[in-house]
């Protein structure tokens, strides 16, 4: 069923961040948002865009705003890259025998999270770079779309998918690595203790 990630990643998130401080109820509102208007489309001169869409390109840009101007373009050039790279693979999991062995969304989601990692230090950038890469993507799968007379939609719930499982693989990551690096300072102070 298509959705049920994107779906079952941001209850999980819900719960998460309703759990914890209110600084963090502006995202919340934008999660809910999200699920309620994850498949209301929005026809615009026969292009179908679906208003979650426009809701993660508006809160991307927003965020990116408040950046340095270096930052900003440090963001554009990997978004750029990452849109690019998803355009590319999508376009090619058509054709490719292996996508009827392994579900396309996967593959193509450990190959961009592994370009996120490679790009981007920070999590907020990785995830900026996420969004706008994938808002990117999209518009360049609709323009070579169209141009082989093809109707293509903006931000489909398979779109929020992948989203939302490199997002969840990039959170148990860095879950991962935090962990990681409190188990070695523990480590290295029992050593100085002794």
């Amino acid at each position: 069923m298509e959705g049920l990630i994107f779906y079952f990643i941001c209850s999980i998130l819900i719960i998460g961040l309703v759990m914890t401080s209110g600084h963090r109820r502006k995202l919340v509102l934008i999660l809910i948002g999200l699920v309620i208007f994850g498949r209301i489309q929005l026809t615009i001169d026969h292009s179908t865009i679906y208003l979650s869409y426009v809701i993660l390109v508006l809160t991307s840009f927003f965020y990116v705003s408040f950046q340095t101007f270096y930052h900003q373009l440090y963001i554009l050039i990997c978004s750029l890259i990452l849109g690019m790279t998803y355009s590319s693979l999508f376009i090619i999991q058509i054709y490719d025998p292996a996508s009827y062995l392994f579900k396309p969304f996967i593959m193509i989601s450990l190959i961009l999270l592994l370009i996120l990692l490679i790009l981007c230090k920070k999590i907020e950038t990785r995830v900026l770079v996420l969004l706008i890469g994938f808002s990117q993507g999209e518009i360049l799968n609709y323009l070579i779309f169209t141009s082989i007379n093809l109707n293509y939609s903006f931000g489909t719930v398979g779109w929020l998918d992948s989203i939302s499982f490199i997002f969840f693989l990039m959170m148990c990551l860095e879950w991962i690595k935090r962990n990681i690096a409190l188990f070695l300072s523990k480590k290295q102070n029992s050593k100085a203790e002794i």
